[in-house]
């Protein structure tokens, strides 16, 4: 099985994270430290919601909108995450609040959409198509 290499992933309106903010990661093992409520749990909660979407919860103790959605709708929640499997890199984007999600392809230096469409993280059906491109 071909490594999995998270490239970068940039936020806006996601958590603690008002303003947009980018972090980039290296091969291997990365460690973030910070003071406490700094940020830390909601970057993998975040890679999380890129990937699989963030539920609608009204309960804002568990993983969902009420949680990490901004509360004054004032900010776009919307992130990308570029990965990289073996040799082939790809980028995801997700409207966290809609789950638009849009799954490209970087084929001779440029971005190829491969997939485009809604994703419901609370989904029963199995085999959707935006999990067989992940897959």
């Amino acid at each position: 099985m071909p490594a999995l290499w998270w490239r970068y992933l940039s936020l806006s309106g996601f958590g603690c994270y008002h303003q947009e903010v980018e972090v980039r990661f290296h091969r291997g093992l990365n460690v973030y430290i910070a003071p406490n409520e700094q940020g830390k749990s909601t970057l993998v909660a975040a890679l999380e919601a890129m990937i699989f979407g963030l539920p609608k919860e009204h309960n804002p103790e568990v993983f969902g909108s009420s949680r990490y959605l901004p509360w004054e709708g004032t900010a776009r929640s919307y992130g990308r995450l570029e990965f990289q499997v073996g040799e082939n890199i790809y980028l995801l984007e997700r409207d966290l609040e809609t789950n638009r999600v849009t799954l490209k392809e970087q084929r001779e230096g440029e971005w190829r959409e491969i997939w485009a469409g809604t994703h419901n993280p609370k989904g029963r059906k199995s085999g959707s198509a935006y999990a067989d491109y992940l897959r």
